[in-house]
């Protein structure tokens, strides 16, 4: 990989996976599986990224608690420009903590809404980023995440 900004550098901290949604019927060939169900394919693994959490503004506290069910809020997640990213796809959350552990949040599913947004750079700024909201879905589970 190229060398990043310094900006970037500190910034991508975080790691997760991303994730295609598809219609069976891609996969089968059978129309009447087109709106039963999605299968789910891995894009990317290991993405480097920030997850930018939407705080829970009802109990307030110093840290902040995040949503385990995020209905209302939607997360924000920063990705390289290279990322290839789509509107209903889907980040699983691989955050390792400095000390080795996981994040709590660790394999939570988040479902991309809309399509990313590049940030501008400007001259002396080049930011090679762009971002996503996602919000959390507790329905959707992969294997082995």
């Amino acid at each position: 990989m190229a060398r990043l900004p310094h900006r970037l550098q500190r910034l991508l901290q975080h790691r997760c996976d991303i994730y295609r949604r598809e219609p069976l019927a891609a996969v089968s060939g059978s129309i009447e599986a087109q709106d039963a169900a999605y299968t789910v394919t891995p894009v990317a693994t290991g993405v480097l990224t920030y997850w930018q959490a939407t705080p829970e503004l009802d109990e307030p506290s110093l840290q902040g608690i995040t949503k385990t069910v995020n209905l209302v809020t939607s997360d924000k997640w920063h990705f390289l420009s290279s990322q290839e990213l789509a509107d209903g796809w889907l980040i699983v959350n691989k955050i390792i903590l400095p000390d080795g552990s996981r994040h709590h949040d660790y394999g939570a599913v988040s479902v991309i809404q809309g399509n990313p947004t590049s940030n501008t750079s400007m001259v002396g700024r080049d930011t090679q980023s762009q971002w996503v909201f996602a919000k959390r879905s507790p329905e959707i589970l992969i294997p082995g995440a």
